[in-house]
């Protein structure tokens, strides 16, 4: 089906207030969604948020862990307003969504939070990166690492970041891209 199809079909059927979407790869404690919770809701116009991501490299706690190489957010400020949030962990408030619109389904994976990311900031929402909150994403750990699932996913991340600049930019970006 496809990342942002099964994220959807969560979505859907939420009935609380925020909802929470995570890559089955990832690592957090019911504190650090507390304070990503808690840390959103002080923010009426955020309409999605994320916590500090960290690559867990060995699996292990503190060995080998980095801030995600996606972060465009700073670990020394309390609150970060970006331009994306990763989407191995965005927390949505779900009055904002139904404004924003769900998942881009034409995508199967890769930038599909660029693409929800960037409609909301076109609403005029914010989006926010609390530090505070830490989660830990496991590197290579949410598919097998064969050839044909490398190049079934190198494909996907092709493809999609060809339609998105064709959706951001116009068919005439997109083919230079291509060249």
């Amino acid at each position: 089906k496809g990342y942002p199809i099964a994220c959807n079909e969560g979505l859907k059927t939420a009935k609380a207030p925020y909802t929470l979407i995570l890559n089955p790869d990832i690592i957090t404690t019911k504190q650090d969604i507390l304070i990503l919770l808690e840390e959103t809701k002080k923010h009426e116009n955020c309409a999605i948020s994320g916590p500090a991501v960290y690559i867990r490299h060995d699996g292990n706690e503190n060995k080998g862990d980095e801030i995600d190489y996606y972060a465009n957010y700073s670990l020394q400020k309390p609150i970060n307003k970006v331009s994306r949030i990763l989407g191995a962990v965005m927390l949505f408030n779900m009055k904002h969504l139904k404004q924003i619109g769900l998942f881009d389904e034409n995508i199967f994976m890769y930038y599909e939070d660029e693409e929800i990311s960037n409609r909301a900031i076109k609403k005029g929402y914010e989006l926010l990166v609390f530090p505070a909150s830490k989660f830990y994403h496991l590197a290579k750990k949410s598919s097998v690492q064969n050839t044909k699932i490398l190049t079934f996913k190198a494909w996907h991340l092709v493809w999609s970041k060809l339609y998105y600049r064709k959706i951001t930019e116009g068919f005439a970006s997109c083919l230079r891209l291509n060249l």
